[in-house]
């Protein structure tokens, strides 16, 4: 709900309201008394109709006829931005206004009423084919790339609040999704949320409410309501996986509950934890499904849980909008889906035919399989080589592919005279050592790195494709969005396999350390001859055993080893110094067979 002042609530409390309306098209403000009576109106919704859903990606559309054309000429209506409020009188001639949101001009026709406008808000920008087959990262990091291709703001600084917001998710190649408004969908059922625009123009991620924002008596709202006679819960939830087979996860509940058919997710392919997390925050729902004209009620957002306190409403239960139509001093329906628990089981022909989707495959044409980066990358001065993208294939057979595409780079403070930036191509883990792509520059600022590199490889494999890059003379940073790649060629196949590579990074800094002196204590040496016996010799007729290694320095006697050893020369009574000074190596080697 919009945050609106006490005397805003109020003043909804009165029987008689009093409204305005000003906004502005083009940069030109504009009134009620520029609109054709009865002609404004808004129609939006976060679910389809019949059942809750998460995942919903929906536009909002406006209708509105202006008297005249404002001072705009023709042909310039398309396109042109309309923001518009509505406000309520709180006190005399004091009006409190709520924004109805930022829309686009998709169609002008001049009539004789008026010129007739139908304006989407800008989620219509979502419609476009996506720009990437591969790409891994949180739910937050997907929707920024999203959100940067085309053109939206985030509402959300981040998805802390929403289950599965850590989980770091893999769009497969073979993820089946057309468009960005897919890709938002997927993400938004993975984080059982739904995805609208605001009232300032930003995509926003929200879930169902599980506390009433309000409650309304019958008098505050008009006669027709009707409210169900069961309350809308859900304890399972279906998924088709990447094989084509479904697994369903459920929950206890003494009451029981439907059935979620989520269908075939590409981001939650074998996540058992994620699937798991988003039953348990589908199960809090419990809605009955409501369709009621309630008066004065812009303040209401899409997801906002009412209660019904008194007439057709139980007063205790709550029903949630999930579609209103609006229509400006006129009326304002708000409904609320929702099946069933006792028709579980009983599927709906759409959701036969989703379950058996088979899974896609890929012929013999070109296939091309784009990537593009989610978080910024910064590459130091002097580092080690730093992955930029690493992009997985399957081929069915032996094949020819290109792996091509460009970055852009901010190049910072020089530490030199020029940057140097060196690629590094990999295939499967080894490195092409016949080309390394190098660029030099001589300014800081914005730069871009074109690669190509060819290579045949084999069929029947998963291959995987890197590229490195190492700087000199500059740090650089890559941000998110800025690294467009793709790998293309015939006999490729999609895979959602994992290939059994973890790919880790820890960030080091720099280590200091101070040295230490050392002092050492005077080093001294003696001379003396060493004696090694370890064969038998024959020392005329006696023959002696290996005794192993006797030492000799200056202080032993030869008398202390002629237990050992039997020279043939006289010196038995002789000391060391002596020996020393009378003794060569030719009479050892003459004497004792060395």
């Amino acid at each position: 709900m919009y945050n609106v002042s006490n005397a805003y609530k109020a003043a909804l409390a009165r029987p008689v309201h009093r409204y305005k309306l000003r906004g502005v098209i083009a940069g030109i403000n504009f009134t009620e008394a520029d609109v054709l009576q009865s002609s404004f109106s808004i129609t939006n919704q976060c679910s389809k109709d019949g059942e809750v859903e998460i995942g919903g990606v929906y536009s909002a559309e406006m209708h509105i006829t202006f008297v005249s054309d404002l001072g705009m000429s023709r042909y310039t209506w398309v396109g042109s931005e309309i923001t518009i409020e509505e406000g309520l009188c709180i006190s005399l001639n004091t009006y409190e206004y709520v924004p109805l949101g930022v829309y686009y001009v998709s169609e002008a026709n001049y009539t004789s009423e008026g010129i007739e406008i139908t304006a989407f808000d800008i989620c219509a920008n979502l419609d476009k084919p996506l720009g990437f087959a591969q790409t891994e990262g949180t739910a937050y990091q997907i929707m920024q790339a999203v959100a940067f291709d085309c053109g939206i703001v985030l509402a959300q600084n981040d998805f802390d609040d929403f289950p599965n917001a850590a989980i770091n998710f893999v769009l497969p190649q073979e993820h089946g999704l057309n468009s960005y408004r897919d890709l938002t969908g997927a993400v938004a059922q993975a984080l059982c949320t739904f995805a609208t625009i605001n009232r300032n123009g930003e995509l926003e991620f929200r879930q169902y409410g599980l506390t009433a924002v309000d409650e309304i008596d019958t008098s505050h709202r008009f006669e027709g309501g009707s409210f169900s006679d069961f309350v809308t819960r859900y304890t399972a939830i279906e998924y088709i996986n990447s094989d084509g087979t479904t697994t369903v996860y459920s929950l206890p509940h003494p009451e029981g509950g439907l059935t979620y058919q989520a269908g075939k997710n590409p981001l939650m392919f074998d996540t058992e934890l994620g699937r798991e997390n988003v039953l348990a925050s589908l199960s809090q729902i419990a809605f009955v499904p409501f369709s009621v004209g309630l008066a004065g009620t812009v303040a209401y957002d899409l997801g906002d849980a009412l209660k019904f306190t008194d007439g057709l409403a139980d007063g205790s239960k709550l029903s949630c909008i999930m579609q209103y139509d609006y229509a400006y001093n006129a009326s304002y329906t708000a409904e609320g889906f929702g099946k069933n628990p006792a028709m579980n089981g009983v599927t709906t022909a759409d959701q036969r035919q989703l379950a058996s989707v088979a899974q896609s495959t890929i012929g013999k044409g070109v296939v091309f399989y784009p990537f593009t980066n989610t978080t910024e990358i910064t590459v130091h001065d002097g580092a080690e080589k730093t992955n930029l993208m690493t992009i997985t294939i399957v081929t069915t057979d032996l094949t020819y592919v290109m792996f091509e595409g460009q970055v852009v780079v901010q190049v910072g403070e020089l530490s030199d005279d020029v940057a140097i930036a060196k690629c590094t191509y990999y295939v499967d883990g080894e490195e092409a050592l016949t080309i390394h792509p190098t660029w030099t520059w001589s300014e800081e600022g914005k730069h871009t790195i074109t690669f190509m590199y060819p290579v045949i490889v084999s069929g029947n494999a998963m291959h995987r494709f890197v590229l490195a890059l190492e700087m000199d003379g500059a740090d650089v940073t890559i941000s998110a969005g800025d690294i467009r790649a793709v790998v293309w060629g015939q006999n490729l196949a999609a895979t959602i396999l994992w290939d059994g590579i973890i790919e880790c990074e820890d960030v080091v800094g720099v280590l200091e350390w101070t040295p230490v002196p050392m002092t050492l204590s005077n080093i001294s040496d003696s001379t003396g001859f060493n004696v090694i016996i370890d064969t038998p010799i024959r020392i005329g007729d006696e023959v002696i055993e290996p005794v192993g290694y006797i030492e000799l320095d200056d202080s032993i006697t030869l008398a202390e080893i002629s237990d050992y050893v039997m020279f043939g020369k006289n010196i038995r009574n002789l000391t060391w110094g002596q020996i020393k000074q009378t003794l060569t190596w030719q009479d050892l080697k003459d004497d004792y067979h060395w």
